[in-house]
C-alpha cells in the first residue's frame, strides 16, 4: 500500500460505524497511520456510545479532490481513541465522488496579480477542487484570481490561487462565478476538508435525529 494513498497525520477524516444498529459518525483527526490501520482521536460526539471490538467501519477522507473510502475494523475503542485495523487498501476514488457543500463565507477575490480586492458574503458551493459563488461583481478580466475564503463561524481562512472556469452575468448585475483551485497549500487543503465535512456532518446528524 502506497503511503500517498493514506490519510495524513492530523488530517480530518470521517468515521462511519454502527452502535446498536444505529449509524454513528465522528469527524476527527488522524493521530497515527500506516498500512496496517490508523488511530483517530475520539470526540465528545461519540464518547457516550458503545461499539464492540471487531465492528466494521468506514473511514472517509479527501485526496486530490476525490472522496476515498477505507474499510476498517474497530480493533479497540479507548476513551480518547479509535484504534482501527485495515481490511483492504483505501479506494482510489472517482471524479464523480467530489465532495462539496454550501458553506456561508466571506469571500475576497482579486484579479491576478495586481487587481483590487473585491469582497462578497455568500453561500459558497465549496469542494477540494474549487468553488462556485454568486458574486455581486462584474466578470473579471483575468483568468487567474487570488482568493481568500473565510468562514463566518471563524477559523483559519482558505488562501489560494484559482482559475476562472465560468463567469456568467445575471440580469440583476451579479455574476455566477465558478473557479478551480490551481494553487492550494496543505493548510488550506485541510481547512477546505474541515469546512466541507462539518456541513455534511451537520446534515447527517439532522437526518439521523429526525
Amino acid at each position: 500500500m502506497d503511503e500517498s494513498d493514506l490519510p495524513r497525520l492530523n488530517e480530518p477524516v470521517t468515521l462511519l460505524v454502527q452502535s446498536g444498529g444505529v449509524p454513528v459518525s465522528d469527524i476527527s483527526r488522524v493521530v497515527r497511520v500506516d498500512s496496517a490501520g490508523l488511530h483517530i482521536a475520539r470526540t465528545a460526539v461519540t464518547r457516550g456510545i458503545a461499539v464492540v471490538d471487531g465492528a466494521l467501519a468506514t473511514v472517509l477522507f479527501l485526496r486530490g479532490g476525490r472522496l476515498r473510502r477505507w474499510e476498517v475494523r474497530v480493533e479497540q475503542l479507548l476513551p480518547s481513541t479509535w484504534i482501527l485495523a485495515s481490511l483492504k487498501p483505501p479506494s482510489k476514488g472517482e471524479r464523480r465522488e467530489f465532495v462539496r457543500a454550501d458553506v456561508t463565507m466571506q469571500v475576497r477575490l482579486r484579479s491576478h496579480p495586481d487587481g483590487v480586492w473585491r469582497q462578497v458574503a455568500a453561500s459558497v458551493d465549496l469542494s477540494a477542487s474549487g468553488f462556485r459563488v454568486e458574486a455581486l461583481v462584474p466578470p473579471f478580466d483575468s483568468q487567474l484570481l487570488d482568493v481568500e475564503l473565510r468562514s463566518t463561524e471563524g477559523g483559519a481562512p482558505v488562501q489560494a490561487t484559482a482559475r476562472v472556469v465560468r463567469a456568467t452575468p445575471r440580469q440583476d448585475g451579479s455574476c455566477d462565478l465558478a473557479c478551480a483551485f490551481v494553487a492550494l497549500d496543505s493548510a488550506s487543503e485541510v481547512r477546505v476538508s474541515e469546512l466541507v465535512f462539518a456541513v455534511r456532518e451537520a446534515g447527517l446528524r439532522a437526518r439521523l435525529s429526525s
